[in-house]
């Protein structure tokens, strides 16, 4: 899926956040870097339509203003720095969630829904945790089961606010190798880092914002100076 933005701007509390943000994302994996408070954040949320904005984001060339709420759960999938869930419910439970989109006239979830999680709780390591609530998992683990419940809307576009922040290292080298696969399989990842190791690699794609503007575009590779005078 190609995402345009043209002359994207946001506003917060009076407060200009984003300004004439215009960009192309295709299927591959793009990282949006910058200095906290940059509006890197309000950039994926504004993807995934839960801001107001000016400007226009485009879907393959449709307005995601008009795509429906299940539409656009079955498009984007967004995983959030922090999530605060009031209840309690079972990993196991809350990955089901992910199926939403797709329920039957019936609202109940089909085989192919469960086989969906379970292949997830296999493919990120969580089946030890599928019967534990989110309360009792650690930061990490929870990182890897809103990674995974994102996953299993199967959208062709993946959103990621600073998925390595709660990770340890030995996560932290899975993560962006499996996020550079996802993207190899036709996904639009637009992921935010403050990991600078995932942009040496030519393949992926850097965006640098700096108050709410673009100062850097370009491929991956030896790129971190550059980025250090200009994007931090």
């Amino acid at each position: 899926m190609i995402i345009q933005i043209s002359h994207l701007g946001v506003n917060l509390n009076h407060q200009k956040i984003l300004r004439d943000i215009s960009l192309v994302f295709q299927p591959g994996i793009h990282y949006i870097v910058g200095l906290n408070g940059s509006g890197k954040t309000t950039l994926l949320h504004s993807l995934a339509g839960l801001l107001s904005y000016s400007g226009t984001i485009l879907m393959d060339g449709t307005d995601i203003s008009r795509i429906s709420t299940q539409g656009r759960a079955r498009t984007v999938a967004f995983v959030q720095q922090r999530l605060d869930i009031p209840f309690r419910i079972p990993v196991y439970e809350f990955l089901l969630t992910g199926r939403f989109p797709y329920l039957n006239w019936l609202g109940t979830y089909s085989a192919e829904d469960r086989q969906t999680v379970e292949e997830s709780l296999q493919l990120l390591s969580l089946e030890p945790f599928r019967q534990r609530h989110l309360h009792e998992i650690s930061g990490g683990e929870l990182q890897k089961v809103l990674i995974a419940r994102a996953l299993i809307q199967q959208t062709p576009v993946l959103l990621l606010d600073e998925p390595a922040q709660s990770l340890d290292p030995r996560n932290k080298e899975f993560l962006f190798p499996f996020l550079k696969e996802l993207s190899q399989k036709g996904k639009t990842i637009i992921c935010t880092t403050h990991d600078l190791e995932p942009l040496e690699d030519e393949s992926v794609f850097v965006t640098g914002i700096k108050s709410g503007q673009i100062v850097f575009s370009g491929k991956g590779g030896n790129i971190r100076s550059q980025l250090m005078r200009d994007v931090y």
